[in-house]
């Protein structure tokens, strides 16, 4: 039984010496590549997001919104706030949308969506069907907050900016 007993330490102090021996050489293995993912992180840190960078731009974005009156009788001004929130929040995701179908019909420029564009993402999403080709006309032409207002237009692009407005106003139609 004293043998039993003996064994039964002996074998829980040669885990704990393993267990430790792990930790030290992991803990060591962290050490010996920290400045190699410290590098990493500079070298990727373009490509990271900068959280400071989309409240920059949702700022500017929202101030040419609401200066254009784009919204103004569509949304009342407590939910605006709401709204421009929700497209600081999911920036990112909003504007993979948008560059994966600005260059559909634009040989590969992902910096405007055009009426053909705009379509496409609304179809292809199920958002509107093609059988709403007038509202979505008419949501794309009046989408516009750059001081080009031409209700009928189909040669018009959207800018990034002005696709938040064509989000806002669908979700309202």
């Amino acid at each position: 039984e004293e043998r039993e007993i003996f064994s039964e330490e002996l074998c829980d102090a040669v885990e704990k010496f393993q267990l430790e021996k792990t930790e030290q050489s992991l803990k060591l293995k962290a050490e010996i590549e920290r400045p190699k993912l410290e590098r990493m992180k500079m070298i990727m840190a373009e490509q990271m997001v900068d959280e400071n960078m989309i409240e920059k731009i949702m700022r500017e974005a929202w101030a040419l919104i609401k200066s254009s009156g784009a919204l103004d009788g569509l949304v009342p001004d407590e939910e605006q706030i709401e709204i421009r929130n929700f497209f600081a929040k999911n920036y990112v995701e909003i504007t993979e949308m948008y560059r994966l179908y600005s260059p559909v019909n634009s040989r590969g420029g992902t910096h405007e969506l055009d009426y053909i564009e705009l379509c496409k993402f609304l179809t292809e999403t199920e958002i509107l069907g093609e059988e709403h080709s007038n509202v979505i006309l008419r949501i794309f032409g009046e989408s516009h907050v750059r001081g080009t207002k031409s209700k009928s237009s189909i040669h018009l692009q959207l800018n990034q900016t002005e696709f938040f407005v064509a989000l806002t106003k669908i979700a309202g139609w």
